[in-house]
């Protein structure tokens, strides 16, 4: 993980993560993201790690239910 001044999450304005999830000018990559299972998995990577995120945050600031609880 890695912090900068990215203009697209500079100029964003809530809470922003820029996910980049390799070249399609590389071809081992770019056939790694053209199949649909391993972009399944890629957007369940993503789902995950938010979720994670967000409830590691809930229980941090504590509070109401939120979009950190709604599970599936």
């Amino acid at each position: 993980m890695k912090q900068a001044g990215f203009r697209v999450l500079v100029t964003a304005f809530m809470p922003a993560v820029l996910v980049e999830l390799g070249f399609g000018t590389n071809a081992d990559e770019a056939t790694f993201m053209a199949n649909p299972s391993k972009q399944r998995a890629i957007a369940r990577a993503i789902a995950d790690a938010t979720r994670e995120y967000l409830d590691r945050h809930q229980r941090r600031v504590g509070g109401g239910a939120g979009a950190a609880n709604d599970h599936d």
